[in-house]
């Protein structure tokens, strides 16, 4: 079963691509890198996430992993086999993965910056797993805030919510997760 994990970014050396995938995975990012893991059962967030972006993709690489950089066009979703075009041929495949990321909302505040990726995260599906039993803040309490919360409460020891509005304005599902 044949994946392909693609980024847009610098050109890199150039491999050809087949005309179906089994699984496309859009992003070349550590969790774009990391579901190309997970789907070849070599799960191993602590071990990929302590790790340089090139060094991961070297090793997403050797468990199958085929990366390619180019921005796909004439995406087609709806129903299987989906297909989109890249460098001008058309690939099919059974499932895409649309895993590119998103802007997270910045602070602003002395040392930010300076901090990024040093104890200052903006993910903690990726970063998780680095605070492990440490104590921790998280940075708002709306339903962003409360999720990437509950999530990372598996790995720390303790998180301290801190919300700036007078009122926490998450979903009450949320507010009443079991934890």
């Amino acid at each position: 079963m044949e994946g392909l994990a693609f980024s847009l970014g610098k050109e890199e050396e150039k491999v050809s691509l087949e005309d179906f995938y089994d699984l496309v995975i859009f992003g070349g990012d550590l969790p774009a890198l990391r579901l190309q893991f997970m789907r070849q059962g070599q799960e191993s967030k602590r071990s990929l996430l302590k790790r340089k972006k090139s060094e991961a993709v070297e090793q997403a690489k050797k468990f199958g992993a085929i990366v390619y950089r180019g921005t796909p066009t004439d995406v087609q979703l709806k129903k299987p086999p989906r297909t989109f075009t890249l460098d001008g041929k058309t690939v099919s495949c059974n499932s895409i993965i649309i895993a590119t990321g998103t802007s997270p909302k910045k602070l602003n505040v002395p040392g930010e910056e300076k901090l990024k990726g040093r104890g200052v995260s903006y993910c903690a599906t990726c970063d998780g797993p680095i605070y492990a039993n440490e104590d921790i803040a998280v940075i708002g309490c709306g339903n962003s805030g409360l999720q990437e919360g509950l999530f990372i409460l598996k790995f720390v020891k303790s998180i301290t919510f801190v919300e700036f509005l007078p009122e926490i304005r998450a979903e009450k599902i949320l507010l009443y997760a079991k934890i």
